[in-house]
């Protein structure tokens, strides 16, 4: 788990972790609570899961991006964790 809640991250901060998200193969649990994450960084983290393959948590609640995104989240948590059961 990396907590990263309440680090004002805001939108620059997003397209950076969208860059390492897309990579990563190994974190399982991301909190980004109250990050002042805007719309556009958020459409660039969804769009960053889509090619990740890990996360199976992102609590993203507090953010401007939160609540047009979270049923994306939710779909990409839930597939994620359909393919690492075992």
């Amino acid at each position: 788990m990396l907590d990263l809640g309440s680090n004002q991250l805001k939108e620059r901060g997003a397209f950076e972790l969208g860059a390492t998200i897309r990579r990563n193969k190994s974190l399982s649990t991301l909190n980004l609570r109250e990050n002042e994450i805007n719309q556009r960084g958020g459409q660039h983290l969804v769009e960053s899961l889509q090619a990740n393959q890990t996360l199976k948590a992102m609590p993203a609640d507090g953010n401007e991006f939160y609540p047009r995104y979270i049923d994306k989240l939710h779909q990409i948590s839930q597939r994620n964790a359909r393919l690492h059961k075992s």
